[in-house]
């Protein structure tokens, strides 16, 4: 059998504008997120346990050393 292979985020580059650019679209800027979220570490905490879905929830950005 062979072995499996681990999942690892997928960290290509999404070809978007340069960040000086001002002439993006919409979806310009969500692939931005796209990749922030992809690149850099965070965590999300629910404000609101008692409501695991519909909820508030906290998004935090950890700083990369």
């Amino acid at each position: 059998m062979p072995a499996k292979q681990s999942k690892k985020k997928n960290s290509a580059a999404i070809p978007v504008p340069p960040v000086n650019d001002w002439r993006t679209t919409d979806q310009d800027e969500i692939l931005r997120r796209v990749q922030r979220a992809r690149d850099e570490k965070h965590s999300i905490m629910n404000l609101e346990p008692l409501h695991p879905v519909f909820s508030q929830f906290r998004a935090r950005r950890h700083a990369i050393p």
